[in-house]
């Protein structure tokens, strides 16, 4: 049962196995009633994530999630 959960972000790499299990929850949590925000990046793969330094869509798709979880915190 989903219904109740805090606000989620989701975010998905486009080169990913779990990117369709991001599309999966996302459904999930929305047909719970739950507010969720999910955002794949097109070509990146599966850790770029953690790969800031060097790859510009993880820090974009880092901002973006910090930036999320301040708003939520505040």
């Amino acid at each position: 049962n989903l219904r109740g959960l805090a606000p989620v972000t989701i975010v998905n790499a486009d080169i990913d196995p779990l990117r369709d299990d991001g599309a999966t929850l996302e459904t999930a949590l929305r047909s719970a009633g739950v507010r969720v925000e999910r955002r794949n990046w097109e070509g990146s793969v599966h850790e770029f994530f953690s790969m800031a330094d060097i790859v510009r869509d993880a820090r974009e798709a880092q901002d973006w999630s910090f930036g999320r979880l301040r708003m939520a915190l505040r």
